[in-house]
C-alpha cells in the first residue's frame, strides 16, 4: 500500500518493525526522524474537529497536497494526539492498479479498531448495505466513551466501495467519528468514479490543503536532522529545489553535506543513488519484489525471481535497512512509497518486466479477492509478450471479472473486461470474442451505465451473430433491451430491436429453454406496453416460472410490473414487487434487487400509501451503496416530486434540472418526459401553465416519447394554450374526445394525469358531456393520488378532478364532498400546494352553491387559502381564484370571523384559522375531534362515532371497574393509617379528604366496586375531556380562537359545532 507521505527513503528501519508505517509512531515502537513542522494552523484545525467528533458528531476532513508533502505524517500527528485521549485509531492505505479488491484499507482500519474478522466480507452486492450497517454498530458500540478516528490514506487510489462507506459513516448522526482522508491534488491514476465521489464528498468536508514549508519551516526541519544551520544562500537554494517538500528535504537531509554547498537533485536521484549501493543480483531481486506489488513476502519473491526463500529474505531485509521497505511482524516487506517501486522496476529492461508479469501472474493462483484481482493485472500487463500470454489473460480476466460481479466489484469487472477486449482486438485473437463482448456490456448495464452498455451490446450483437453463437447473441437481444420496458423510443430503433430479439429467439436451440422464456416475456412486455394485450406477458411469465430458473423468474416479473404500470393494475403490482426482491435476493443478484425496491417504492407512492416515504429511503441507501446510476435518477425523479409537495418550487425546479443532467448521462429514454413533467408540475401550482405552452407542444410532438399511448404532453399542451388565451387547441381537443370516446385515450402510465388535464380542460370550458364521462372514468380510482410514471411527478387526490367534473356538471354537493375529501387526501400525502387548490375550489364551491356572502364556510376555507397560496408563491392561481370568487359576491375581506378552520400542516402540527387569526397547537386526540366537527358546522356527531374515527382507544370495552381490588385495599389502608393518627398536617388532612372522596367515588351502594359505564357513556366522558383539553391548549396561544370555540363547542353523547344559532342571534 502506497505511502507517499513518509519520506523514509535513504533511513534504515529496524527489523521487526509494524505494517503500517503510521504504528511504530503510534503504538511505541521506534521511530526514525519524521518531524512535522510548519503545521501548527493545519493541526489546530484538526484538533478542533477532534472536539466536536468527541461531542458526538461525526466530522470529516480532507487532507490534500502534492505527494510528499506531508499529508500521511500530519494525520498520523493527529491519531496519536486522539490516541493520548482516548480515542481509538484505525489506519487503512489504499491500493493501486487495481491490485486490491474492494474495501481494501477497511481492512486494516476495522483490525485496527477491534472488530471481529468478516465484519465487511466480500458477498453479494445486495448485501453490502448489511456490511455498511454493522460498521457503523461496532462504531457506535465502541464510541461510548471515546470518538474513533479513522485514516484512510492515499484516498485517490481507494476503490469506490472504500468511498462509499466513507460517505455512508459521515452522514450518520450523532456518530462519535472523525475521519480524515488524505489525496494528491492531482491525480491521473484516480479512476473517474473515484474523482465523482470525492468531490461529492468535498462539501461536507473541511480541506486542509498542504503546500511546501517556508524557508524558517526547512530551518528547523533540517535542524532535527543534526545538520547545522545552512547559510542563508544555501537555505534558498535547498527552499527552490525542493519546493519545501519534507520527502525531498528528507532525502538532502540524509544524502548531502549541507556544509559543502552539495544539494540532491530529486528523489528519483536519491532512489537510484541508495539502489546502486546494492549487488546487481539484490537490484534485480528488489525489482521483481516491487513489480509483484506494494506488499510482498520473501518466499513469493523467491519464487518471482527463481532463487530460494532463504536468499529472497536477506534481500529484502537489506532493502529494508536502506529504507526502501518496512518489515512487519508477520515477516511481510512493504515499499515505503510508489516512487520507489517505479523506480526499481524500471530498471529491468522490457523483456525482463513482461516475463516477471508473466510469472506474477501464475504466482498468484487462488479465489481470494485480492489475490485474484492481482492476477489479473499482471496477466494483463504480460499480454504484449505473445499471443499465448495475450489468450491467457484475456481468460485469465474474464475468471476474475466473474468472481467480482459475485461481489460487489462490477465497475472492477467492468474494467477488466474492457482491457481484455482490447486485447484480444490488438492480439488479433481468433477465439470466440462474442462471449466477452456480451459479458462486457452486461457489467456496465449492472453499474445502471445504460447508453454506454447498448453500443456493447450491439457490437456483442454483431460478433454473435457473425461467429453464428446463438446463446451470446440471445443474451445480447436481451441486454440490448435495457433494464426497462420501451427503453427505444424512436420507431426505427425499437422495430430494429424487436427485429433482432425476434432473430434470437428463433436461432436458440430447444436446449436453450431459459433463455427461450426470457425473450418471449421480453417481447410480450414490450407489445404490451406499446398497448398489445398483458394477458401475453403473464402467460409468458408462468413460462418462466416452469423452467424453474430463479434469476429468469425475477427478470421476468420486473419486465411484467412494468407493462402492468397502469392505473387498473395499481393494486396488483405490490405482490408482483415483492416476489422479484426475493426471488432477486436469493439469485445474488444486486441490480435486480434494486430494481425490486424501486418498484415497491414506486407502487407505494402510486398508492398513496404513508409507507412509500421509508421505501424510498431505503431504495436511496441500496443505489448509493452500489452506486447504480439509473436507478440513482430515478430516485432524484421521486425527490422532486416530493420538493414540489412540500411547495419548494425554487428548489425543486434546481432539483429538476441536476435529475434531468443524470438521466442524460445514464441515458434513460425518459430523462427528457421526466424533466418536462417536473416542470409543468411546478409552473401549474404557480399557476404559471402558460409559460410552459410551446415546451408541453414540442414534447408532445418528441419522438421519444411513445405516441399512441402518451397523452398526457397533447393535452396539457392544450390547457396551457387556453390558460395563455388560445381556445381553439382545447376545443379541438375536446371535439375529438367527444367523437371518439374517452376510451380512445388508452391506458398508460400517465393515463391518470392525462384525465386529470382532460377534467380541467372540460372544466374551463363548461363542457359537460366530457366532464360526466371523465367522472365516471375516473371513479374508480377516486383514493389513488394523480401520478405519473413511476412515481415522479404528483398532483394530488384523484378526487380533485372528480370535484371539478362534478361541478361542471352542475352537481355542487357532490362537487363539494369530492373537494372535501381532495384536501383531506392531499395533507395525509404532505402534498401542502395541492391541499390549498382543493381548499380554495372547495370554498369556492360552497360559495356557488349558496349565496355567496352567506356561506360562512366557504368564505372561511376562501381566506385561509388565499393567506396559504400567497405565502406559498402561488400567485397565478391565487389571481385566478380571486376572479372567481369575485362573480359569487365574495371581496375576499375579514370583516367578521366566520367559521373556524382547522387543518393538519404535519404529522404533529395543526392549523386554527378564525378570521385573520391563527394559531399552531401540537397534534392530540382532542383536536382531530375538533377538526371533524368544525368541518360539518351545525351538524351533530355522536361521541362515540368521534372516539372510534379519532382513535380513542379502550371506549369499546365496558364495566372496566374505577379502581381493582388489590388497589381498594392499598387505599383503605392508607386511611386506617392516617384516621388513626393523633394529629394530621395539612398535607396529610389534603391527602386523606382526596382518598376518602375517591374510593366513595369507586364503591357503589353496599360496597359493591362501580365499574364505567357501558362505550357510550364512557366515549362522551373520553371526548368531553379531550375536547377541553385542546381548547385550553388553543386558548393558551390564541385566546380569540380558543374562546370562540369554547362558546360555540358543545359535547355530550352527540356533539356539534354550533355556528347557526349564534348566526340567527347575531342576525337579529
Amino acid at each position: 500500500m502506497p505511502q507517499e507521505e513518509r519520506p523514509e527513503v535513504g533511513l534504515a528501519r529496524s527489523r521487526g518493525q509494524p505494517a503500517h508505517a503510521s504504528e511504530g509512531r503510534l503504538r511505541g515502537g521506534p521511530a526514525p526522524p519524521n518531524p512535522l513542522v510548519g503545521r501548527d494552523a493545519e493541526l489546530d484545525h484538526l484538533m478542533r474537529l477532534l472536539g466536536a467528533a468527541e461531542a458526538g458528531e461525526p466530522q470529516l476532513a480532507v487532507i490534500h497536497g502534492p505527494p510528499g508533502i506531508g499529508k500521511t505524517r500530519l494525520v498520523e500527528e493527529v491519531a496519536e494526539r486522539a490516541r493520548s485521549r482516548g480515542a481509538r485509531i484505525g489506519i487503512g492505505r489504499c491500493a493501486q492498479e487495481g491490485e486490491a479488491p474492494p474495501f481494501w484499507p477497511w481492512r486494516a482500519i476495522l483490525r485496527d479498531l477491534g472488530a471481529p474478522e468478516g465484519l465487511l466480507q466480500e458477498g453479494p452486492a445486495q448485501e453490502r448495505f448489511a456490511s455498511f450497517q454493522a460498521v457503523l454498530h461496532h462504531l457506535r458500540s465502541g464510541s461510548i466513551d471515546a470518538p474513533s478516528v479513522i485514516v484512510v490514506d492515499d484516498a485517490h487510489l481507494a476503490d469506490s466501495a472504500s468511498l462509499l462507506l466513507v460517505r455512508f459513516l459521515v452522514r450518520e448522526r450523532g456518530l462519535a467519528l472523525l475521519m480524515l482522508l488524505t489525496r494528491r491534488d492531482r491525480a491521473p491514476e484516480a479512476a473517474p468514479e473515484v474523482r465523482g465521489l470525492l468531490s461529492e464528498l468535498d462539501p461536507a468536508a473541511l480541506a486542509i490543503p498542504l503546500s511546501g514549508l517556508s524557508e524558517a519551516a526547512v530551518s528547523e526541519y533540517l535542524a532535527s536532522f543534526n545538520a547545522p544551520p545552512p547559510d542563508p544562500g544555501l537555505l534558498h537554494a535547498v527552499v527552490a529545489v525542493t519546493k519545501g517538500n519534507p520527502l525531498h528535504l528528507r532525502s538532502i537531509a540524509l544524502r548531502s553535506d549541507l556544509r559543502a554547498g552539495g544539494v540532491s537533485g530529486g528523489l528519483e536521484r536519491a532512489i537510484r543513488g541508495v539502489i546502486e549501493r546494492l549487488p546487481s543480483r539484490d537490484r534485480r531481486l528488489i525489482a521483481f519484489a516491487a513489480l509483484l506489488g506494494r506488499e510482498v513476502t520473501a518466499y513469493e519473491t523467491a519464487r518471482m525471481a527463481d532463487v530460494s526463500p532463504t536468499l529472497a529474505a536477506e534481500t529484502l531485509v537489506r532493502a529494508a535497512d536502506l529504507g526502501l521497505a518496512v518489515r512487519s511482524e508477520t515477516d511481510r516487506f512493504r515499499f515505503v512509497h510508489d516512487l520507489i517501486r517505479d523506480v526499481v522496476t524500471a530498471s529491468l529492461d522490457v523483456s525482463d518486466r513482461l516475463a516477471a508479469h508473466a510469472r506474477a501472474a501464475a504466482l498468484l493462483s487462488g479465489d481470494d479477492p485480492e489475490r485474484a484481482s492481482r492476477r489479473a493485472q499482471h496477466a494483463l500487463a504480460a499480454a504484449s509478450r505473445s499471443r499465448e500470454d495475450a489468450e491467457r489473460a484475456v481468460g485469465v480476466a474474464r475468471e476474475v471479472a466473474r468472481t467480482l460481479k459475485r461481489t460487489d466489484g462490477f465497475e472492477s469487472a467492468a474494467a477488466l473486461l474492457r482491457r481484455a477486449a482490447e486485447i484480444q482486438v490488438a492480439a488479433g485473437l481468433t477465439s470466440p470474442a462474442a462471449e466477452l463482448a456480451v459479458e462486457h456490456a452486461e457489467c456496465m448495464l449492472a453499474c445502471g451505465l445504460l447508453a454506454e452498455a447498448r453500443p456493447l451490446f450491439q457490437l456483442a450483437a454483431r460478433t454473435a451473430e457473425k461467429e453464428q453463437d446463438p446463446v451470446a447473441l440471445a443474451r445480447a437481444a436481451l441486454g440490448l433491451g435495457g433494464v426497462w420496458v420501451g427503453e427505444h423510443r424512436l420507431t426505427h430503433d425499437a422495430e430494429r430491436v424487436l427485429a433482432l430479439q425476434r432473430r434470437a429467439l428463433e436461432a436458440l436451440p430447444v436446449e436453450g429453454a431459459v433463455l427461450r422464456a426470457r425473450l418471449k416475456v421480453r417481447l410480450a412486455a414490450e407489445e404490451a406496453y406499446r398497448g398489445g394485450s398483458v394477458s401475453a406477458v403473464l402467460a409468458a411469465v408462468e413460462e418462466v416460472r416452469r423452467a424453474g430458473d430463479g434469476h429468469a423468474l425475477a427478470e421476468a416479473l420486473s419486465l411484467a410490473h412494468h407493462a402492468l404500470l397502469t392505473p387498473e393494475h395499481t393494486w396488483r403490482r405490490p405482490a408482483i414487487a415483492k416476489e422479484l426482491i426475493a426471488l432477486a435476493a436469493a439469485a445474488e443478484d444486486g441490480l435486480l434487487s434494486l430494481i425490486g425496491l424501486c418498484w415497491r417504492a414506486a407502487d407505494l407512492f402510486l398508492l398513496g400509501d404513508p409507507a412509500a416515504g421509508a421505501a424510498l429511503e431505503e431504495l436511496r441507501v441500496r443505489a448509493d451503496t452500489l452506486r447504480c446510476r439509473s436507478v440513482l435518477f430515478i430516485v432524484q425523479a421521486m425527490d422532486v416530486m416530493l420538493a414540489i409537495r412540500a411547495g419548494e418550487f425554487a428548489n425543486a425546479e434546481a432539483a429538476a434540472a441536476r435529475c434531468f443532467a443524470l438521466g442524460t448521462e445514464v441515458g434513460d429514454a425518459d430523462a427528457q418526459a421526466y424533466h418536462g413533467a417536473h416542470l409543468c408540475a411546478i409552473r401549474a401550482f404557480q399557476g404559471r401553465e402558460a409559460e410552459l405552452g410551446d415546451v408541453a407542444a414540442s414534447m408532445a410532438a418528441s419522438p421519444t416519447l411513445i405516441g399512441e399511448r402518451d397523452y398526457a404532453f397533447a393535452s396539457a399542451a392544450a390547457l396551457f394554450a387556453l390558460r395563455g388565451g388560445r381556445e381553439q387547441p382545447a376545443r379541438a381537443m375536446l371535439e375529438r374526445l367527444a367523437r371518439d370516446g374517452l376510451s380512445s385515450i388508452l391506458s398508460s402510465s400517465s393515463w391518470l394525469l392525462t384525465m386529470l388535464v382532460v377534467t380541467e380542460t372540460a372544466h374551463a370550458l363548461q363542457d359537460e358531456r366530457i366532464a360526466k364521462a371523465a367522472y365516471d372514468a375516473l371513479l374508480p380510482y377516486a383514493d389513488l393520488p394523480v401520478m405519473g410514471s413511476l412515481a415522479v411527478v404528483c398532483f394530488g387526490s384523484v378526487h380533485r378532478p372528480l370535484g371539478l367534473a362534478a361541478l361542471t356538471c352542475g352537481k355542487h354537493d357532490l362537487a363539494i364532498e369530492h373537494f372535501a375529501a381532495a384536501v383531506a387526501a392531499n395533507e395525509a400525502l404532505g402534498h401542502r400546494p395541492a391541499a390549498v387548490q382543493a381548499q380554495a375550489e372547495l370554498g369556492l364551491a360552497r360559495l356557488q352553491r349558496g349565496s355567496g356572502r352567506a356561506d360562512r364556510r366557504g368564505r372561511a376555507l376562501l381566506q385561509d387559502a388565499f393567506a396559504a397560496a400567497a405565502a406559498a408563491g402561488m400567485g397565478g392561481l391565487l389571481a385566478r381564484w380571486r376572479h372567481i370568487a369575485e362573480g359569487t359576491g365574495f371581496a375576499g375581506g375579514a370583516d367578521e370571523p366566520g367559521a373556524a378552520l382547522i387543518t393538519l400542516t404535519d404529522a404533529k402540527r395543526w392549523r386554527v384559522v378564525l378570521g385573520g387569526e391563527v394559531a399552531f397547537v401540537r397534534d392530540r386526540v382532542g383536536m382531530r375531534y375538533l377538526a371533524q366537527l368544525v368541518t360539518a358546522p351545525d351538524r351533530g356527531v355522536r361521541a362515540l362515532a368521534l372516539a372510534v374515527q379519532g382513535g380513542t382507544e379502550g371506549v369499546e370495552q365496558p364495566h372496566d371497574p374505577l379502581m381493582d381490588g388489590k388497589t381498594i385495599a392499598a387505599v383503605r389502608a392508607r386511611i386506617r393509617d392516617l384516621r388513626a393518627r393523633t394529629a394530621l398536617s395539612e398535607r396529610e388532612q389534603h391527602e386523606l379528604a382526596v382518598l376518602t372522596r375517591e374510593l366513595s367515588r369507586a364503591m357503589g351502594l353496599g360496597g359493591r366496586t362501580r365499574s364505567f359505564a357501558d362505550a357510550p357513556e364512557r366515549a362522551r366522558t373520553a371526548v368531553r375531556k379531550a375536547i377541553k383539553r385542546a381548547i385550553d391548549e388553543i386558548f393558551l396561544v390564541n385566546p380569540a380562537i380558543g374562546q370562540h370555540l369554547a362558546q360555540r363547542i358543545e359535547t355530550g353523547a352527540v356533539c356539534c359545532y354550533r355556528l347557526e344559532t349564534i348566526r340567527s342571534a347575531d342576525d337579529e
